[in-house]
């Protein structure tokens, strides 16, 4: 108890390496021959035969960290045996007995080396000494170096935490999966604009039982509406009359033969239900095919074909385990995976023990893609068909009011913190020659998941901040976003492919490098814990421990085979710490309520968005039943809402009333967030989160009120976001998802009520916990 009390009263020393003698990278050089490297450069890796002697050189500075120490106090280890345990494992080290120990294979040292390869780093290094720690204090031929020191009672609680939080044979828990035969898995691989996705959705519009997966809800919706109306072609069928094409789908499927239809074609319409995480569809209640977001698979039942669209996110920090669950564990005898070439030997690598099949399908890009002689001298420059690209929220709003300035050319806008709807709308009115609209200005977010027409690409930076500093955009990012321009075909001067170019002069050698640079390999999948292994992990753990310390588990004590990483935690961490702190000394909450509620979509960093899932929490505790409406007003995101919604309605707003709508935008942004995570968490806590209807029609009038604001900064006379009439939007936002909207036909307003976890399949029947469903937040 005395050396918990004096760690108590000190500030833990967080763990900070050591700086060896090792090439520093500058960050901020204009020179391009630094500029380039930065583009290839990765840390030295160190060599296998350095390996021991870098673990001795690391780990006595990271045993004396206060944050090393106190993780193991909360890990379970008793205060006074953590120095003693510490020691034993620095010994060890010291005398090389450790590697000698666990006899790892060759593939696992070369992973341990590569985490150690950066010492500006210190979390990745913190994570590698600690797994290896708990892998060695577990291992039999360690407890004689441990007996002297520790009661074995300490050794058996070290070992226990070990044995729950082992993942190192991922694919083993998705018992439905392996008991069928290998399955058939073609991946469909190539850049923006190559129609990688033609035959995945032919072969599933065929299949008996079929279920697509994509990254976001829009896509979700988009194939959701396409089968039900019959307009996406089976494969198989090879129809004789013409098919004209539908310009307008978001689906990569290419103009080398029709995949989607212009209009519905009832031969083809196929029953399909839409499930994400705040919406459910149900078309009919045994219906052959779902279209979901990427975390709402199931690996219960077996079907014929399933689609997991962009497969690159599996190395997503935060996003990534949803497309591991759903690769490793698809229960299907035929898997299409669309996406980059990038992947491609990830996928072989985390299927290498599954005995499944892999075919490669590789595809060119349709239209040629090329990098303008010069860069664009000034705004007058910028054409009809343009889209500019930068990296703030801020910058965007001024670039869109200097050029309507420059030029005339009133500008659409796209960045992450809008609806996923009223970006779609947005792209619409960039995308129709009639609308006025003629350019685009956006963020990385049209790197994915909307059909726009561009026709030339326009990088107003290479750089953006991380947060502390600006750092130059990863050559993948610049290809994925150049990549964009060229597919179009409603601007009046097309031509037969897309331009690539810069404001900046200095830029345009640098995207002219990333794009002649080969795709680089994805080194790491993202893993996050299942409902079972957390349920084991809690068990491990002291009594009462945090939900946050179970998070901190899965990143520095899990085995994983070297191919997997697990998932970024911190805003899990962050959101499980407020939440405990707001439920304390308030009623118990049961795990599957606590965890629920730590999953759901927020954005912990946001003040507003804290605030309200905070309300939410203390109404769920207090009332039993959460008053969306009430708990807005409370934090005062109604108040907004209802004046933006009134004055978009009149016909003539006042000056003022305008600016005081448009300076509302990013707390209408905050509010439909918000209402987002209400109704995920309404079909997972329905007693609690009644008011899913009310929701529902708030978010549908938040997304046209957001559209009202972005049109009021356009025009002749508009009060835009750079004038003197107003200040920019308050509080800049990160990019974040939004929801799908409900369309206009009557299959897409039949909805049906059922229990989370929602059946995918099987709407009527309430599915079996399992554990192996992830939560879907998408």
């Amino acid at each position: 108890m005395r050396w918990r009390s004096s760690v108590a009263r000190q500030s833990p020393r967080e763990f900070v390496p050591r700086q060896f003698d090792k090439p520093q990278p500058s960050w901020t050089s204009r020179d391009q021959k630094e500029t380039f490297a930065e583009l290839r450069r990765e840390p030295i890796t160190p060599t296998l035969k350095e390996l021991p002697s870098l673990l001795s050189q690391l780990a006595p500075h990271w045993s004396t960290s206060g944050f090393v120490r106190s993780r193991f106090v909360r890990f379970g280890i008793p205060p006074g045996d953590v120095p003693r345990v510490i020691n034993a494992f620095l010994r060890a080290l010291k005398t090389n007995s450790v590697l000698a120990t666990l006899e790892y294979p060759k593939d696992t040292l070369q992973r341990i080396c590569y985490d150690l390869r950066d010492t500006d780093k210190p979390r990745d290094i913190d994570r590698a000494l600690t797994r290896l720690f708990y892998e060695w204090a577990s291992h039999p031929s360690s407890e004689p170096l441990l007996i002297p020191s520790v009661p074995l009672s300490t050794i058996q609680s070290i070992r226990e935490l070990f044995r729950c939080a082992n993942l190192s044979n991922f694919p083993s828990w998705f018992e439905n999966t392996r008991a069928h035969a290998p399955r058939k898995v073609i991946m469909h691989v190539g850049p923006t604009n190559s129609g990688k996705t033609h035959n995945a959705l032919r072969a599933l519009a065929a299949a008996k039982r079929g279920c697509y997966a994509g990254p976001l809800r829009l896509l979700a919706h988009e194939i959701f509406a396409r089968l039900n109306s019959g307009q996406i072609v089976p494969l198989g069928v090879d129809p004789t009359e013409p098919i004209e094409p539908d310009p307008n789908t978001n689906i990569d499927a290419g103009d080398v033969a029709v995949v989607v239809r212009k209009d519905g074609d009832p031969r083809y319409a196929r029953p399909c239900n839409l499930v994400t995480g705040e919406e459910r569809i149900v078309v009919e209640e045994n219906s052959p095919l779902v279209s979901c977001t990427v975390e709402m698979v199931s690996t219960m039942f077996e079907l014929d074909v399933m689609v997991i669209d962009e497969i690159q996110m599996l190395a997503d920090p935060e996003r990534g385990g949803a497309w591991t669950v759903a690769v490793v564990g698809a229960n299907c005898r035929e898997l299409h995976l669309c996406g980059e070439e990038a992947a491609v030997p990830l996928v072989k690598e985390l299927l290498r023990n599954t005995g499944d099949e892999i075919i490669v399908n590789r595809y060119e890009r349709l239209t040629p893609l090329r990098v303008a002689d010069k860069h664009v001298e000034d705004l007058k420059g910028i054409q009809k068909g343009d889209c500019v690209v930068a990296f703030s929220r801020s910058t965007i709003f001024a670039t869109k009011a200097m050029i309507e300035k420059e030029t005339g050319l009133k500008c659409a806008i796209v960045y992450g913190g809008l609806p996923a709807e009223v970006r779609n709308e947005q792209a619409k009115l960039f995308n129709d020659p009639d609308s006025g609209y003629d350019v685009l200005v956006g963020s990385d977010a049209i790197g994915m998941g909307l059909n726009l027409k561009i026709k030339r690409i326009i990088f107003s930076a290479v750089r953006k901040s991380d947060g502390k500093k600006k750092v130059l955009i990863s050559a993948p990012q610049i290809k994925q976003i150049a990549g964009r321009a060229g597919r179009f075909g409603l601007h009046a001067d097309d031509d037969a492919g897309g331009v690539v170019t810069s404001l900046d002069a200095a830029d345009l050698p640098i995207i002219r490098e990333a794009l002649a640079l080969p795709p680089t390999p994805l080194l790491h999948a993202r893993v996050r814990l299942m409902e079972d292994v957390r349920n084991l992990i809690i068990g491990a753990l002291p009594p009462s421990s945090p939900s946050a310390v179970v998070a901190e588990v899965a990143q520095f004590v899990s085995k994983l085979d070297p191919c997997y990483v697990p998932e970024e935690t911190d805003q899990e961490m962050l959101g499980a710490t407020e939440l405990e702190k707001a439920i304390h000394g308030g009623s118990v909450l049961s795990r599957e309520e606590l965890y629920y509620l730590m999953q759901a979509p927020v954005s912990w960093r946001h003040e507003s968005a804290m605030k309200c899932m905070l309300k939410f929490v203390e109404m769920f505790q207090r009332d039993v039943r959460v008053d969306v409406k009430k708990a807005l007003e409370e934090v005062g995101l109604l108040k907004s809402y209802e004046t933006v919604v009134r004055v978009s309605k009149k016909e003539k707003p006042t000056r003022a009333e305008v600016r005081h709508a448009v300076n509302s935008l990013f707390e209408l942004e905050i509010l439909h967030k918000m209402l987002c995570a209400y109704m995920w968490l309404a079909w997972r806590l329905q007693i609690g989160f009644g008011d899913r209807e009310v929701a529902t029609e708030m978010k549908a009038e938040t997304e046209k009120a957001i559209y009202w604001v972005l049109q009021a900064t356009s025009g002749k006379g508009s009060v835009g976001l750079y004038s003197p009439y107003t200040k920019y939007p308050p509080n800049p936002t990160q990019p974040g998802a939004g929801g799908d909207g409900k369309g206009g036909r009557p299959w897409q307003r039949r909805q049906v009520d059922h229990s989370a976890p929602f059946d995918l399949f099987n709407a009527g029947n309430k599915r079996r916990s399992t554990g192996l469903h992830t939560p879907g937040r998408a």
